[in-house]
């Protein structure tokens, strides 16, 4: 199978919780559950092999991996008896017009050594991962999940002899699915792909055979997508399951003009890859601080973040650091505080964060005692964009004499504003700055062709692009 062009892919986005997940036992008196980190799990990428033609059976070198449901597909055989595909206009080929496919292969589920139901009520130690997200990804790419061929040949038969020649058209229809009956089964597939392509040449003449014809050096296509598992629906346990992909390949040939009669010949390929990953928190019991946090918050104030928090009965604290991530994974230290060390009585503190850059980010508090020791607080995810920048075009179609306008509400910004024209071609450029909330701007586009433009709005602090259609008339 030939190496691919990515037609298409599938996203899925994951929002962020405000607030983390902690295990659920509930423990001993004075202790409390603290994040300590995050780590993931991945079943690292898995294809189904050899990347060769369908049909391949077990006389070749190199066999298939059949799924465990074959017999039920492929009308009860997933190796068809040849490896190519061929059709005539007239004649019948030697060559079956469809073939069949199915292949499998097997990922890891997750082994989690420290489940949240391990840690009973009334602990004063303990260990758990606790798992935050988990997805399953079709891979893209090469290798990936895709299908194609790289054998394509063409024999022009019979007709009205030399200098005659005649002209024929090949489709190539094929699709792929893949599916596992994992986490309450998922499934997906490529849609239905067609490869077009010509191919002529001289009528050899009576029953004669004319020399070999390539209608195609060969055309491949891969395909991806991430679906999302609910973490209630994980194993965690370990194990394997099975993950199948299913392929459909059928050829077809028509004469456009001529006499002969024409046969096009296909080997279709197919192969699939995928990975399985599990991101979690290690959460572990914390004995008993020398200081009480009653109350732990971070709040969006424009493009700020206030940081609160609320303690009693502090003793022998050295300092309160807050700090930040983009991650989890990796924090700095933003702001460090004094305590009051007043035991009997409840301290407020407060900070402002004015240097958010980051679209997300995540707050925490470190508590360092005299002795060394440090503990820390649960974990705070704010989003910090306030609102969504909006843009309005007007008029779309926009007439040949009119100015384009555009209405623009966002923050304080810089804008680069390109059209492109069908072709992918940039046609015109403008940087706009905007001093903050809604703003007209117009545009003179009257050296732009009459036509349709794609119109591109980045915007430089936040990273956002906008795209909006354009008709010129």
């Amino acid at each position: 199978m030939k190496s691919i062009t990515p037609i298409f892919c599938l996203f899925y986005f994951i929002g962020l919780v405000n607030i983390i997940a902690q295990p659920t036992a509930i423990l001993a008196p004075g202790h409390s559950w603290v994040k300590v980190g995050t780590s993931q799990f991945v079943s690292a990428p898995t294809s189904s092999t050899p990347s060769v033609s369908m049909g391949q059976n077990t006389s070749f070198s190199l066999p298939d991996t059949d799924p465990a449901s074959c017999m039920s597909s492929c009308t009860g055989s997933c190796d068809a008896p040849s490896q190519f595909i061929g059709k005539k206009v007239f004649g019948t080929s030697v060559h079956g017009a469809s073939a069949c496919e199915q292949r499998a292969h097997n990922l890891n589920h997750w082994n989690n050594n420290f489940p949240d139901a391990a840690v009973v009520n009334g602990a004063s130690t303990g260990t758990v991962y606790l798992p935050t997200s988990a997805k399953l990804d079709i891979i893209q790419g090469t290798p990936g999940t895709g299908g194609g061929g790289s054998t394509n040949h063409a024999y022009i038969i019979g007709g009205w002899g030399f200098p005659n020649e005649s002209n024929f058209t090949v489709n190539v229809n094929w699709a792929i699915s893949w599916a596992t009956t994992a986490f309450s089964g998922i499934s997906g597939n490529s849609g239905p792909q067609l490869k077009t392509s010509v191919f002529q040449g001289g009528d050899p003449g009576g029953t004669n055979t004319s020399m070999l014809i390539e209608w195609s050096q060969g055309f491949g296509t891969s395909f991806g997508a991430s679906y999302l598992i609910p973490v209630s629906s994980l194993p965690q346990a370990g194990g394997t399951f099975e993950m199948v992909y299913s392929g459909v390949s059928s050829i077809s040939v028509s004469r456009n003009w001529g006499n002969a009669d024409g046969e096009a010949v296909h080997s279709p390929g197919m192969e699939g890859r995928a990975s399985h990953t599990v991101d979690y928190d290690i959460w572990t019991v914390q004995a008993p601080l020398p200081v009480r946090l009653v109350q732990f918050d971070a709040t969006k104030n424009q493009r700020s973040a206030v940081i609160s928090f609320v303690t009693t009965a502090e003793s022998n604290m050295k300092a309160y650091e807050i700090q930040r991530s983009n991650d989890t994974k990796h924090w700095v230290t933003i702001e460090t505080l004094q305590p009051k060390n007043q035991q009997n009585t409840t301290q407020k503190y407060n900070y402002t964060d004015t240097n958010r850059h980051e679209n997300e980010l995540y707050y925490r508090l470190k508590m360092n005692e005299n002795d060394g020791k440090a503990s820390y607080s649960r974990t705070i995810a704010l989003e910090n964009k306030q609102k969504g920048n909006n843009i309005n075009v007007y008029p779309n179609p926009v007439k040949n004499s009119a100015q384009l306008e555009m209405n623009i509400d966002a923050e304080q910004e810089n804008i680069t504003l390109e059209i492109y024209n069908i072709q992918g071609q940039i046609v015109k450029q403008k940087v706009i700055s905007i001093n903050g909330g809604l703003q007209n701007i117009s545009l003179d586009i009257e050296e732009l062709a009459t036509g349709f433009y794609t119109a591109k709005f980045r915007f430089e602090n936040t990273q956002e692009v906008i795209i909006k259609k354009l008709q010129k008339i």
